[in-house]
């Protein structure tokens, strides 16, 4: 009876010695929390990432599509230039379909350039989308400038304010260009390619001394 006790002794002895050992389990649960630690940061990583490149390929489309659809829409109007190098618009002149359709494309690339939150970018988004808003007025007020009399079809301008509303229709070329070239250096910045800022101080002031010479600001129609 004795030795045969002492047997069972030993085989459960045995047993508890031969368990895995408690620092296994400590090293385990440690490889665990650093696996999904490190996948959180990987998924975070990954995210932001996706998130970079997202708006890097929006902020590039949406200011393509700004310059390219601002340079068509003046070159549409500029098809419309008469005699003495300037805008003339004849009476029953409709604007073209890809001019109105121009505009909605501006407005909608300017949308999606404020979502990116570009905020020097978004300022000659605005200034260039201003310029066709403003070109777009002054086409609507010389179109009902055409007055029909029992006798003759006449206007209700004056010649300066026909003048000054076909160079607002016309679109001036170096507040034009300005704010084109302005608008690509900002998305530069935005895209890290280069760290020359452009010029986003009062545009008010600084379109003052882009005004040509002779150019009126009197109220127009």
């Amino acid at each position: 009876m004795v030795p045969m006790l002492r047997q069972n002794v030993i085989v459960h002895e045995i047993s508890l010695s031969s368990g895995t050992p408690w620092h296994v389990y400590i090293a385990a649960v440690i490889a665990g929390v650093i696996a999904i630690g490190g996948w959180i940061v990987v998924h975070r990583t990954s995210q932001s990432r996706d998130l970079k490149n997202w708006r890097r390929t929006t902020l590039l489309e949406a200011v393509s599509t700004i310059v390219e659809t601002s340079i068509s829409r003046r070159d549409h109007i500029q098809a419309s230039i008469g005699n003495y190098d300037r805008f003339t618009i004849k009476q029953g002149y409709e604007v073209p379909s890809e001019v109105r359709e121009s505009q909605r494309k501006m407005l909608a690339a300017r949308y999606q350039v404020q979502i990116c939150k570009a905020n020097d970018v978004l300022i000659f988004a605005e200034e260039i989308i201003k310029l066709h808003a403003r070109s777009s007025d002054a086409i609507q007020r010389l179109q009902r400038s055409y007055v029909e009399t029992p006798y003759e079809i006449v206007r209700n301008m004056t010649d300066e304010q026909i003048k000054n509303n076909e160079a607002l229709a016309e679109i001036d070329i170096i507040r034009f260009d300005h704010n084109h070239r302005e608008i690509i250096r900002a998305l530069q910045v935005e895209l890290n390619l280069s760290k020359d800022k452009p010029s986003t101080g009062d545009l008010r002031i600084l379109h003052k001394h882009l005004r040509p010479a002779g150019f009126n600001n009197k109220p127009l129609g």
